[in-house]
């Protein structure tokens, strides 16, 4: 993303504008820092960049980024296998993108610090400073732990599965 140099830098003022980004505010409301959007595929093209360069799975286990789930449990939307590209199946997964430690607290927007889960693992994350919290919460969720979140989904699954 590009900078734009033009942009002030006073008290409160911007130090430059990063195109396609939202301002961050701070407790008094002034700008603080731009944050950057990162997508979807920028997001899981960074964690199998990462994975093959460790040559080990992420932090939070074993994940396939050519399936597009939640990174902590593992639930994905069917629909979107219909997608040709992989980047359209996860921009379409439903999925929100999430940051290991809250940014909130952190001012951390790199890509680094971001994973996409789906909506009930997102809103059951823990809030801690230390990423490796996070990564043992994601290791410990399973596709039942997404499915509580999908409501009416995960009681037409279990039915068919005690049948």
């Amino acid at each position: 993303m590009g900078h734009d140099a033009s942009a002030g830098s006073g008290s409160g003022g911007m130090v430059g504008t990063i195109v396609g980004a939202r301002p961050v505010h701070d407790r008094g409301g002034n700008v603080k820092q731009m944050r950057k959007k990162h997508s979807a595929i920028s997001i899981v093209n960074y964690w199998a960049t990462w994975e093959k360069r460790e040559k080990k799975s992420p932090p939070w286990g074993d994940w396939d980024w050519n399936e597009p789930a939640c990174m902590a449990g593992g639930w994905w939307d069917q629909s979107c296998d219909m997608k040709s590209t992989n980047a359209q199946r996860w921009a379409s997964s439903g999925l929100e993108k999430c940051h290991v430690t809250p940014c909130y607290l952190t001012q951390d927007d790199d890509i680094s610090n971001m994973v996409l889960m789906c909506h009930g693992c997102h809103s059951d994350q823990p809030d801690s400073l230390d990423a490796r919290v996070t990564y043992d919460y994601m290791r410990q969720r399973s596709i039942w732990d997404c499915l509580g979140a999908q409501g009416e989904r995960a009681q037409m699954l279990q039915k068919l599965l005690e049948a």
